[in-house]
């Protein structure tokens, strides 16, 4: 299987809305959750909370700034798309991702995952995760610019 092109957009926003809306455009005929639970904090070997959905994990972290965490949902039909994530940052903003096939359509998503979700900061790696911080993606996508 081809590597992934992953195409990265910052929102100053942890909205539940926004990441249904991002399944909705980019994974149509439906997507399935990487991962069977989520614990905060992220990586703990004693959580202090388990999640047992995707939705619930949103709802936590909207209510929870500076806790960062990752979802990834695979897509479960033929798409243009494998895959698509959130990044909740260390500082309150969202990272929202769309995973397609390495040097096919990359730069033309990226574009348009830009104007969906109004964001002026985005950039396109290879099956590499984003940072933590705001700052941080800002950083790379300025150097990407």
């Amino acid at each position: 299987m081809p590597y992934s092109a992953d195409c990265y957009v910052m929102v100053r926003s942890r909205s539940s809305a926004l990441v249904r809306r991002l399944l909705t455009q980019f994974l149509p005929n439906g997507a399935e959750e990487s991962v069977d639970e989520y614990e905060v904090p992220r990586y703990s070997a004693e959580p202090q909370q388990v999640f047992a959905t995707a939705d619930s994990l949103m709802n936590y972290m909207e209510t929870h700034p500076n806790e960062p965490h990752s979802i990834y949902w695979r897509s479960i039909s033929d798409s243009d798309y494998r895959h698509v994530t959130v990044h909740y940052t260390t500082d309150g903003a969202m990272v929202l991702g769309a995973a397609c096939p390495a040097e096919t359509d990359e730069d033309e998503l990226l574009v348009v995952l830009m104007k969906e979700f109004d964001s002026q900061y985005g950039y396109i790696t290879y099956e590499t995760p984003p940072p933590d911080s705001a700052a941080e993606f800002i950083e790379i996508a300025r150097k990407c610019s």
